[in-house]
């Protein structure tokens, strides 16, 4: 990175992960054998958020493969979590039955075995309504209290399907999935035809990463009529693709949106499939359909814009990006993605007008991107101005590494413009700064090979 700046390069990887990082994306940093973390110190302020993640360990060795491959898994499960802030399934609370007549253990009009079934002791009557009032409790979140409720139930009745099934649910939305997998598991040992239990025993099993066992109970819920289709499928298209079952995995995406068009989850992951097999054209399409049912849905566009990107079809790239500020004109990556795109096309002044709105934006980052616009200003001789620019990020930039790349790069137009002095004062403020290390030095060696052109 700073070898970029000294050589007055452009760093596209710090540029990617500076995006990544301010639009909230996942990432997952690694040090490879025997690098160590980086201090805080030592990064730009808009690179620092990447010490707040776990850090890999990468090694050769008999490890490496299965470290990739946990590491992969890793990203896989925060992206689906990331995506679902909470659990996409049975999100509302389900009634499955009236605990007060066990022969009506039906859900969706089906009746299910009750026999064997019975109450080991009467139900007080100020514990009739206990399933209705975790229900309720649910609905609102408080899932401890309805976990409680279905508890007190099952102390009087320990063979009751509504309230382990209830029970489960709770727990799922409450992200105990471990416990919902006993309390499932009871549920269906009670009732095994019923699909919901099924179901939400199928999504319990994906976010325990037990995916074999989720596509059974998916597929089982699915041949006993579930009502949720879509999400059934949904699930289960996720489970196959984390078993490398790609065809099935887009297959059952496909089902669901049979079952809801509008499923915006199933669109976006058939989309990331089809983009990681190079399958532009149907990701795109999936893609689109995202941005026509929801405008606002920026990492659609962003993904669209990448495979443009990818292709080097810059002037569509920019078309996306367009139309992402279009319809979301107070999202500063998008004034900052676009502003990268036309700088490819050498379209200088088009891309420092989209900066300067990323500065309106996002002054949280504005040194950040006032270093941007001075590195775009000097791209189309504008030294004076990427001059203005540049002492306007050293003056708002706290961070030392980064005061650093900054000097150099204002220190590398003042050099090409014979202004001598001014460039020997930025490399003396390299060289003061404390732990400035390797660069201290460097500036010390350039300040006396100026030294000597001004003499």
């Amino acid at each position: 990175m700073r070898e970029k700046a000294a050589n007055f390069q452009e760093d596209f990887v710090r540029i990617e992960v500076a995006t990544a990082v301010s639009m909230g994306k996942i990432l997952a940093p690694i040090c490879i054998k025997d690098a160590k973390i980086p201090p805080t110190s030592s990064l730009p302020p808009d690179l620092r958020p990447l010490l707040e993640h776990n850090i890999a360990y990468l090694d050769s060795g008999r490890d490496f493969l299965d470290t990739i491959q946990n590491l992969v898994e890793a990203v896989e499960t925060e992206f689906s979590r990331k995506n679902n802030d909470s659990p996409p399934l049975l999100s509302q609370p389900v009634n499955f039955g009236d605990i007060n007549n066990l022969a009506d253990l039906s859900l969706l009009g089906r009746q299910y075995p009750t026999s064997g079934i019975k109450k080991l002791s009467p139900l007080p009557q100020n514990v009739d309504n206990l399933i209705n009032s975790g229900l309720e409790k649910v609905s609102r979140g408080d899932f401890d209290g309805a976990i409680e409720d279905y508890s007190l139930v099952l102390q009087y009745d320990s063979r009751n399907f509504n309230a382990y099934a209830n029970m489960a649910n709770a727990q799922y939305r409450k992200g105990d999935y471990s416990e919902a997998l006993v309390s499932s598991n009871e549920a269906i040992h009670l009732s095994p035809e019923n699909d919901s239990a099924h179901f939400l025993r199928g999504a319990i099993n994906y976010y325990l990463n037990n995916y074999k066992e989720a596509i059974v109970d998916c597929t089982q819920a699915i041949r006993l009529g579930s009502s949720q289709l879509d999400r059934v499928y949904y699930i289960r298209a996720n489970s196959r693709f984390k078993v490398k079952d790609i065809e099935g995995a887009i297959a059952d995406y496909t089902e669901a949106l049979e079952y809801d068009r509008y499923f915006l989850d199933a669109l976006w992951e058939r989309g990331e499939i089809y983009r990681r097999d190079d399958n532009f054209d149907l990701a795109i399409a999936d893609y689109d359909q995202i941005i026509e049912i929801n405008p606002e849905y920026v990492h659609a566009y962003i993904r669209k814009a990448d495979i443009y990107c990818h292709k080097e079809n810059w002037d569509e790239a920019i078309a996306v990006y367009t139309e992402l500020v279009g319809s979301n004109p107070q999202f500063a990556e998008g004034f900052g993605l676009r502003s990268y795109a036309y700088e490819m096309v050498r379209k200088y002044d088009e891309a420092i007008i989209d900066c300067t709105r990323a500065i309106q934006l996002d002054p949280e980052n504005a040194a950040s991107h006032y270093r941007y616009r001075g590195l775009l200003r000097a791209k189309k001789d504008d030294t004076n101005g990427a001059i203005k620019d540049y002492s306007t990020a050293i003056r708002l930039c706290t961070d030392d590494d980064y005061l650093i790349e900054i000097y150099i790069e204002r220190a590398k137009i003042y050099e090409e413009l014979r202004r001598c002095d001014e460039a020997i004062e930025d490399l003396t403020a390299i060289s003061n700064l404390p732990n400035s290390g390797m660069e201290g030095r460097i500036a010390l060696g350039k300040i006396e090979e100026l030294g000597k052109k001004i003499d």
